[in-house]
C-alpha cells in the first residue's frame, strides 16, 4: 500500500548516508519514517533558528537510537509539504548521526548540513 503522503528526498547523499547507518538504526529509521508518511506527519518536534544552521523553523525532526537509556544520537529532519495544515508531501532532508566529523576533521551537526541543503547557511 502507497504512503499517504508522498515522499521526496532533499540530499543527495540520502541513500549514502542511510547505507552507513547500522542495521537497527536503519529500521528505526523507517519505521519512524512510515508513520510519518502514513498517519503522523507532525510526529516530529519543530526545528527552529539557530546561528550555524539558519532558521529552520519549517522543518521538523525525530529522535532515535537503539536504546532508550542515553539521549538518541540520530536524527532524521524533515518538512512536510505544502504546509503543516494542508499536508500532501513528505520531504525528508536527511538522516543521521546527530554529530559527524566531516573530510576535514571538522565537527558538524546534522541541523548545519540541513541549513546548507536547503541554502539557509
Amino acid at each position: 500500500m502507497a504512503p499517504k503522503y508522498r515522499i521526496r528526498y532533499v540530499d543527495p547523499h540520502f541513500n549514502e548516508r542511510f547505507a552507513k547507518l547500522p542495521q537497527e538504526m536503519q529500521k528505526r529509521a523507517l519505521q519512524l519514517l512510515g508513520e510519518v508518511a502514513n498517519t503522523a506527519p507532525l510526529k516530529g518536534r519543530p526545528c527552529g533558528y539557530q546561528h550555524g544552521t539558519g532558521n529552520l523553523s519549517d522543518c521538523r525532526k525525530l529522535y532515535f537510537d537503539d536504546t532508550d537509556d542515553r539521549d538518541p544520537r540520530y536524527r532524521l529532519v524533515y518538512r512536510v509539504l505544502p504546509s503543516e495544515q494542508a499536508p500532501a508531501e513528505i520531504e525528508v532532508i536527511t538522516v543521521g548521526l546527530k554529530y559527524t566529523t566531516t573530510a576535514d576533521g571538522e565537527r558538524e551537526t546534522v541541523y548545519e548540513r540541513v541549513g546548507q541543503l536547503l541554502n539557509r547557511i
